[in-house]
């Protein structure tokens, strides 16, 4: 059996997972949160292995929070922090941001995407 795929999630591809989240591509509606909903359900379920910075935790409960108690609004309170906690659940392996950024600056900008 081949290992499962290794990604990189980022707060932008997350996040719409939990909070439901459409835009517009070339005057049509897009629905983001159905396909981070199946990137979240492959992490849950170990079909791939996610790894992180570790500012993705901080990133991403701003951006909850924005979105309970902030300009934004559209989401309940009790709503929020249930969401940071199912979100918090995620079998993520998270790497210290300062180190990996280090380690970036002395690799190439291409290699660097695979960090």
């Amino acid at each position: 059996m081949p290992d499962p795929r290794r990604i990189v999630p980022d707060t932008s591809v997350v996040l719409p997972g939990f909070f439901p989240e459409s835009m517009t591509i070339q005057g049509r509606p897009f629905d983001v949160t159905r396909r981070a909903v199946s990137l979240v359900t492959a992490i849950r379920s170990r079909a791939v292995v996610a790894f992180a910075p570790s500012q993705l935790l901080h990133e991403f409960m701003n951006r909850a929070y924005q979105k309970g108690y902030g300009r934004d609004e559209s989401v309940p309170h009790e709503l929020v922090g249930a969401t940071v906690d199912d979100f918090l659940r995620l079998p993520i392996t998270y790497i210290p941001a300062l180190p990996a950024v280090a380690a970036s600056l002395r690799i190439s900008v291409a290699d660097s995407w695979f960090l």
